[in-house]
């Protein structure tokens, strides 16, 4: 495993997706190195290949968040965002405390005009890291388009206490008056 991240890392990666494939040979249950192999697919853009691998892995491991994160990555790769998305919902289902995920869930949705959904995991990203201007700066474009002004107004002012440089931060002002 070890040589096989080394080999992944100095971007050798014939090398890494065979030893990551003598690593399953060896322990046909080794999330990790599906993960691994898996991560050398993407790299390689071979995402039939990475899907395919990532499928298998979800079938002998079906709680591995992480697993369902890649998916979600193939998915959205692939421009399946229904997949994408129902991948992202099952992971936060297994383990929901990782901010990031609430915001791919919220960029997803948001995509897909589940404006109000979308809105709903941003409040659980900022929920996780109250800090972040990237997580606040989606919750105020949500709040403004489902017209909520509370939750605009509140979203700014923690966001100008954040970043107080934002640029974004006039125009916010201004959107948010007019609701």
């Amino acid at each position: 495993m070890k040589k096989a991240q080394i080999a992944f890392e100095q971007d050798k990666l014939d090398i890494a997706e065979n030893t990551y494939i003598s690593a399953i040979r060896l322990d046909q249950k080794n999330n990790e190195a599906y993960k691994g192999l898996i991560d050398v697919y993407l790299k390689q853009d071979q995402l039939k290949e990475a899907k395919e691998t990532c499928q298998f892995l979800l079938q002998i491991h079906p709680d591995d968040d992480t697993a369902h994160v890649r998916m979600a990555e193939i998915a959205d790769k692939m421009g399946d965002k229904h997949i994408a998305i129902s991948s992202l919902k099952k992971a936060i289902e297994i383990n929901d405390a990782l901010a990031e995920r609430h915001f791919l869930l919220s960029i997803h949705l948001q995509d897909e005009g589940e404006i109000k959904e979308a809105l709903a995991a941003a409040v659980r990203t900022v929920d996780r890291e109250p800090d972040n201007p990237r997580y606040l700066d989606n919750m105020i474009e949500l709040a403004i388009m489902v017209g909520d002004k509370k939750l605009s107004e509140r979203s700014y002012d923690q966001l100008r206490l954040v970043n107080p440089q934002n640029s974004k931060l006039e125009s916010f002002k201004q959107k948010i008056s007019a609701l």
